[in-house]
C-alpha cells in the first residue's frame, strides 16, 4: 500500500509540473491503494464536488476546464474500478472432491 501512496504522489506531482505527466501515475498508485480507502474516498469526494462548483463559475475558462476535468475524472474512475476489479478478483474454492488414493 506504501508504493501506491507513493505513485499516487508523484501522480499529483506530475499534475502540478510539467515535466511528466501524472494521469498514470494517480491511475496505477489509486489501482494499488484501492476504491475502499477511506482516505481515498474522501479525496475524490473533495474533488468532485470542487470540480463541480467550478464548471459553475461565472468565469468561462473556469467553467469550460472544470467541465473537461469532470468527464476525465469520471472516465478514468471507471478505468480505475474496471482495473481494480480485474486484478482483485475472487478465486474459486478448490474442488472438494477428493480422489481415492490408490
Amino acid at each position: 500500500m506504501m508504493t501506491g501512496w507513493l505513485l499516487f504522489g508523484i501522480g499529483i506531482l506530475g499534475a502540478l509540473l510539467p515535466i511528466f505527466p501524472g494521469l498514470p501515475f494517480l491511475i496505477l498508485g489509486s489501482a494499488m491503494i484501492g476504491p475502499r480507502n477511506r482516505n481515498l474516498r474522501w479525496l475524490r469526494v473533495q474533488g468532485r464536488s470542487l470540480l463541480r462548483y467550478l464548471s459553475h463559475s461565472r468565469i468561462p475558462l473556469f467553467s469550460g476546464l472544470a467541465r473537461i476535468a469532470r468527464r476525465v475524472v469520471y472516465h478514468a474512475l471507471r478505468l480505475l474500478f474496471r482495473l481494480h476489479a480485474r486484478t482483485h478478483q475472487a478465486t474459486p474454492p478448490p474442488s472438494s472432491e477428493h480422489r481415492p488414493v490408490s
